[in-house]
């Protein structure tokens, strides 16, 4: 019998990682490069698969001219405003809505740090839906 249901934040509740992808690769072709997007998709959930760091790598690219503080500052303002302005993906309230109705809690499930978390789920859905908040980062 299933007692609680652990939805996964990044991707699942939220897209969040389509808007990041899309600040860097718009950063990027703004100096002229390319972002390498499968050594960007490395780091994504994957605590240890990469070390790749986009600002470090296009600092390095335009061989120092660009402070990787300052793209970092402006990807993370960039991004968060796309995510905030994201719905919930489609299906997760109906399926938090149905489990409550058959006694099942739900939780929210994350890798990502807590306060990041926490910034966009309070700016796009409520944190109500939830009985629950596991992090496993």
């Amino acid at each position: 019998m299933i007692k609680a249901l652990l939805f996964d934040f990044d991707g699942l509740i939220l897209d969040t990682e389509t808007p990041e992808v899309l600040v860097w690769q718009s950063i990027y072709h703004e100096h002229g490069f390319e972002l390498p997007v499968d050594e960007w998709e490395k780091t994504i959930g994957g605590y240890g698969l990469s070390n790749f760091d986009a600002a470090e790598h296009l600092s390095l690219l335009s061989q120092r001219r660009l402070d990787p503080v300052s793209m970092h500052t402006r990807y993370r303002r960039e991004s968060d405003l796309l995510i905030q302005a994201s719905s919930i993906m489609p299906g997760v309230i109906n399926m938090i809505e149905q489990a409550r109705e058959q006694g099942i809690q739900s939780a929210i499930g994350s890798s990502s740090p807590h306060s990041w978390v926490d910034t966009h789920a309070e700016k796009t859905w409520h944190f109500s839906l939830f009985q629950a908040y596991y992090l496993s980062g």
